[in-house]
């Protein structure tokens, strides 16, 4: 699946956005620079859909 694809089945799944990253990168947290970054904030830009912070709590 694209990341397109995969954001518009985890919104009709009802998929809480801010538990969920597409980071290369090994961290706590998604880097926000690499491609799969990039990619997951163009498709949630792509579906006029905001894309959500972040967040470990």
């Amino acid at each position: 699946m694209t990341e397109l694809e995969v954001i518009k089945l985890a919104k009709k799944l009802d998929v809480s956005f801010k538990w969920t990253w597409s980071c290369y990168s090994d961290g706590k947290q998604p880097c926000g620079k690499c491609s799969s970054c990039r990619k997951r904030e163009e498709a949630f830009i792509s579906l006029d859909y905001s894309q959500p912070k972040f967040s470990l709590l």
